[in-house]
């Protein structure tokens, strides 16, 4: 998760050590303001992908709480939703929005 953009591995290894608030404030945080290296958005599968693969590390450091599905993680789950909802209302993403669908069926 943290290895995004050379992010310095001391981070990477305190994750795992983190309280659960903790942590949950450090991943609101993360999901708010991550960005590519051209400071475009990431997609928004691409930011699921991410709180995965972080929930896989976690996991396999025997970190003793879901990052998915935890009381304690609400709201970084909820700073993902919204931000990934935001993006796809502009556009990005798999899916088509309304307006670019609403484009394509309209005659020219």
């Amino acid at each position: 998760m943290f290895l995004i953009h050379g992010a310095p591995p001391a981070i990477l290894t305190s994750t795992s050590k983190m309280a659960p608030e903790e942590l949950g404030k450090v991943l609101s945080k993360f999901y708010a303001e991550v960005k590519k290296k051209d400071a475009d958005d990431y997609e928004p599968e691409s930011l699921k992908i991410m709180q995965r693969s972080t929930k896989r590390y976690l996991k396999e450091n025997v970190y003793p709480v879901n990052i998915a599905r935890s009381k304690e993680f609400h709201s970084s789950q909820e700073i993902l939703n919204v931000k990934a909802i935001s993006l796809r209302q502009q556009g990005r993403g798999k899916r088509l929005n309304k307006s670019k669908w609403a484009k394509i069926q309209s005659p020219s």
